[in-house]
């Protein structure tokens, strides 16, 4: 069995979970070593709330430097974050000005103006759903231009269009820019992207929308709401000259084929959400319109149209992800300030990859590991596809020349940029999955475009009175329009036909929060506990129980990275594990209740199959533990244990517990004890089961071995992570017996660190640097 190990990072981070001022916060601290006393920090703060049960108005992401060519130094850590109205971001110890390297993350900040649009916590944050370009047009066409046939869509490139009801919107960092594409007029509105003043915390207050009324009569109307922090600016190539010469007569401007209007209001919370129509209401008021002294365009309206058009090719998305992290590249700018837009991107990302194209799978899975990092799977993803495609090595030629001169700041000729998006074309999209596309809390889309979309189509719903659709449902139910064009781009033309949802994005472990007061001291001792206990591993494989081989679940290990299905049993393990003292006190008190208890047992393991008709179900889990006594061929129920590890345990019980006692009972139903049950005594013996064993529910025939106390299922004890929901609040769940809840001494928070920390305990391993050039395969 071969061993790795990744070189430790040179940049020492944490992650805190804390407050300050009283207020939610998280502190990302980076020190060169374990000798540098004075870290620079990232403070996050929850200054203000949209709505009042609204989860933490952040999130970030951190990924250690990777190699933009092989045997190239790794670049510096990258540091993404974003932040929603209400958060202010802050830096303590930084300098004004800073050059990215060990212990001085390269940051890139993204404001966005809704809180539904966070991405989970800890999941890859694809910068491509925060920022990039899009249009807002209708499409009247005012005639065919050359070349083109009657079966086209009226697209910009085959249609000659009336430009006045067409809009370009481009989301940037921290603003928008807005092109009309009828007079070049250019709308920017600007947020502040961080706080320099703590106690102002103006990043915090401020926050706009708009809307682009394209049905608007006599013209359309542009639409802008934004609290006072926000800056509004408007350019136009059309103005007249603001100077003119003595006697010179002043030009009439031109005809104007759009309206605006900018309010203002006071509070983020008074900021429509999106979709909702923007009508003014009490306490908005006119706002005002920066206009520049020097009139200048910064987006050619030509360039806005390809950008337009090359957004939809579907192999953009990931390839653009790591183009960015391997070129330095923050919302469009490489680190020279130069701006790269989606097809210049698009070949760095492919080019990256090529030289990984042709190698063996394991081979390339290591070398893949040590160059991407925590990018790695898109890449290995990546480069299966670019083999599938079956490029040439002409192909290969183009994509490295248009890669070498992107690099060095020079524009490719049109005609091999032509040649370039046709090979983009052929390569297949990756696989779709529509939960990588939720937000943090899976009510809406973590995709500004989307999410901006499913609240149109939920307000509409609103106005008709008529319920709406999940966000999954809506996805599969869209046919037409701009977000049907998005999932295809996203994830394929098929996406609609899958029944499944798709994974939920992996989880970055090193992304995992500390929570503040967990101290190194409390760690240990939970470190300690856990790792020796038999049940940590339960459920997860040889794999993770044994440490990293050959496998491609080894190699998501070494990337630090975990499935969320996989983190969840590990938690709930671990919270089974600090359960055990609740379960066998409460084993204690019952046997001396009463002597007939004296020998009563806790069970682990214990599963249940369903009558149906006059089969039997396959064995599935009926609870965590159970408590019984045995009375001959008859075990009595006396008490039954759900623990749940999440920060609605209390929810997540009810829906366990009660799904089998009463919904789905029926006679004959069977207790299985099945082979390795373990059961342990009052006084602390254990044993387990060399075979399985059945008990039935009033069965037919009454020699048979029985369960009683299974419809009130004895009583009910719910162990839940300190500070978790109580059970059947606001749930509108029903119980019919005694119920007990129960709360560890961890939180959700402490838990999901400890799990963390486990995982990466058994990851810290060494993954040597390829020798040797990597070439690219020989051609097809």
């Amino acid at each position: 069995m071969w061993t790795y190990v990744i070189p430790r990072s040179t940049t020492l981070y944490e992650a805190v979970l804390t407050e300050i001022r009283g207020r939610r916060a998280a502190v990302l601290s980076f020190r060169l070593n374990q000798f540098d006393h004075r870290p620079r920090r990232v403070l996050l703060i929850e200054e203000e709330r949209v709505t009042e049960d609204q989860p933490l108005p952040f999130v970030w992401g951190f990924s250690h430097g990777s190699h933009a060519s092989p045997g190239s130094p790794p670049g510096p850590p990258v540091l993404k974050v974003v932040a929603a109205p209400g958060a202010s971001v802050q830096l303590d110890g930084f300098p004004d000005a800073w050059t990215p390297g060990p212990g001085m993350p390269d940051l890139h900040l993204y404001r966005v103006q809704h809180p539904e649009v966070l991405p989970r916590l800890a999941s890859d944050i694809p910068s491509t759903h925060l920022v990039g370009t899009y249009e807002v047009a209708k499409y009247t066409v005012m005639g065919t231009l050359p070349g083109a046939t009657p079966e086209d869509p009226p697209r910009p490139y085959s249609m000659a269009l009336d430009q006045s009801r067409r809009f370009v919107v481009r989301h940037d960092l921290n603003g928008t820019v807005i092109h009309h594409m009828d007079t070049g007029d250019e709308w920017t509105i600007t947020v502040p992207a961080l706080s320099r003043d703590p106690q102002a915390a103006l990043d915090a207050k401020a926050r706009y929308t708009f809307e682009i009324d394209l049905d608007a009569q006599p013209r359309p109307v542009l639409r802008l709401v934004t609290t006072p922090g926000v800056t509004v600016t408007l350019m136009s190539p059309s103005w007249p000259p603001l100077f003119r010469y003595p006697g010179e007569e002043r030009p009439a401007p031109p005809p104007l084929t759009y309206s605006w209007e900018r309010w203002e209001v006071d509070r983020i919370r008074d900021v429509p959400p999106l979709g909702a129509p923007l009508e003014p209401g009490a306490g908005w008021r006119a706002g005002s319109v920066d206009l520049p002294a020097e009139l200048r365009t910064q987006i050619l309206a030509a360039q806005l149209a390809f950008d337009v058009t090359i957004g939809f090719v579907p192999v953009l998305g990931d390839v653009v992800d790591i183009a960015e992290l391997l070129y330095g590249v923050t919302a469009g700018r490489d680190k020279w300030g130069r701006r790269l837009d989606a097809k210049d991107l698009a070949l760095l990302g492919v080019g990256a990859v090529l030289p990984f194209v042709g190698g063996a799978a394991l081979k390339g899975a290591r070398r893949l590991v040590r160059h991407f990092a925590e990018h790695a799977d898109d890449a290995a993803d990546l480069a299966r596809r670019v083999r599938e495609a079956g490029l040439s090595a002409e192909d290969y030629a183009v994509i490295s020349k248009i890669q070498a001169m992107v690099k060095a700041g020079k524009r490719p000729p049109h005609e091999m940029w032509k040649q370039a998006v046709a090979i983009l074309d052929r390569i297949p999209g990756s696989e779709p999955s529509i939960a990588t596309l939720l937000n943090a809390n899976g009510s809406g889309f973590a995709h500004v475009q989307l999410q901006e979309a499913y609240e149109r189509y939920a307000a509409r719903q609103g106005r008709k009175k008529r319920p709406k659709q999940d966000p999954v449902e809506w996805a599969r139910s869209v046919t037409h329009g701009e977000a049907r064009d998005l999932f295809v781009t996203l994830l394929g033309k098929d996406y609609a036909k899958l029944r499944a949802v798709g994974q939920a994005p992996p989880l970055n472990l090193l992304d995992i929060p500390r929570p503040d007061g967990y101290t190194d001291e409390l760690l240990q001792a939970h470190l300690d506990l856990v790792r020796k206990h038999p049940r940590l591993w339960e459920r997860l494989g040889k794999l993770l129980a044994e440490g990293p081989d050959e496998g491609a679940a080894s190699i998501g290990l070494l990337r630090r990275k975990v499935s969320a299905g996989r983190f969840r049993i590990l938690k709930g393990n671990v919270a089974e594990i600090f359960s055990e003292a609740i379960q066998h006190t409460e084993l204690k008190r019952i046997a001396q209740s009463d002597r007939k208890y004296r020998s009563a047992v806790l069970v682990s393991g214990v599963k249940i199959r369903l009558k149906d008709g006059k089969e039997l179900s396959a064995a599935k889990l009926f609870s965590d533990n159970i408590i019984v006594v045995k009375h001959g061929n008859r075990v009595q129920i006396l008490a039954v244990f759900e623990v749940k590890s999440g920060f609605k345990g209390g929810e997540e019980v009810a829906e366990q517990i009660f799904e089998w006692i009463e919904g789905r009972l029926t006679d004959g139903s069977q207790i299985v004890f099945p082979k390795g049950t373990k059961f342990t005594s009052a006084k602390g013996r254990s044993w387990t089961t060399r075979s399985e064993i059945a008990y039935t529910w009033n069965p037919e025939n009454p020699d048979v071995p029985t369960i009683t106390g299974l419809a009130g299922a004895g009583h009910r004890h719910l162990i839940t992570a300190r500070g978790a929901s109580a059970l059947g609040v606001d749930s509108g769940t029903r119980t019919s017996s005694r119920v007990t809840t129960h709360q560890l001494d961890q939180t959700s928070v402490q838990l999901d660190f400890l799990c963390a920390e486990v995982l990466l305990d058994r990851t810290a391993l060494s993954l040597p640097l390829p020798k040797g050039p990597l070439v690219p395969p020989a051609a097809h």
